[in-house]
């Protein structure tokens, strides 16, 4: 049970840490102790639309892409100085000279819209992958190409103690119907599944945890 795991110093610091970098102090939580399955009739539901979500999300706002990427990105530290490889990373090749000029020039995001081609915005989504979880120097000049059709932005975070899914229990992800790519991000100390129980992600996650219990 989670009342029987015991966080080190060390994992309330790393929680703390993700809990910062997202602009949020260590006590602004979705809920106090423990949120279990079996208070909730066998179902949780965390969603960024509340009126969907078993508890109220945080919904914290970014201006940019560099913005997100130091919420919940890997810092380009990592790359530079040879602590992670990016060979994971799919680096998409930029349009030519006189379309990048075109598409940045646009008006504003409905002209953009009109005017992106359906591989260019699928192209655009793999840009926006490769900057937050590579090395974003890499795609730099993409940047206001990017920023001028995905941002701003917002995801809803859930961060708390525990999170308990029972035997035969569902814990469900699901994004907000009127807002569907909005991230959700979930940072628990613990989350424990007991046999049996479900987990179904729906939406678009990030989910960090000190300790993940599988039972």
């Amino acid at each position: 049970m989670a009342s029987a795991v015991q966080l080190t110093d060390d994992h309330i610091e790393r929680f703390k840490a993700e809990q910062a970098r997202m602009g949020l102090g260590h006590d602004q939580l979705c809920h106090k102790g423990t949120l279990s399955t079996s208070d909730h009739g066998g179902v949780v539901v965390l969603s960024p639309n509340s009126k969907l979500s078993t508890v109220p999300p945080i919904i914290v706002s970014y201006a940019d892409f560099a913005e997100l990427k130091a919420m919940r990105g890997i810092p380009d530290e990592a790359f530079a100085s040879g602590r992670m490889s990016d060979a994971f990373v799919k680096y998409p090749k930029p349009f030519t000279a006189s379309r990048m000029a075109f598409l940045n020039n646009t008006k504003n995001i409905c002209d953009l819209d009109y005017h992106l081609e359906p591989a260019e915005y699928k192209t655009l989504q793999d840009v926006a992958q490769a900057y937050l979880m590579g090395h974003s120097a890499k795609v730099k000049e993409w940047e206001p190409l990017l920023n001028a059709a995905f941002m701003p932005g917002r995801m809803a975070v859930f961060s708390g103690e525990n999170l308990v899914v029972k035997s035969g229990d569902v814990f469900k992800i699901v994004p907000d119907p009127a807002h569907p790519l909005d991230p959700v991000v979930l940072n628990y100390q613990t989350i424990t599944v007991e046999s049996g129980g479900q987990i179904q992600v729906l939406a678009k996650a990030d989910v960090t945890s000190q300790i993940f219990n599988a039972q």
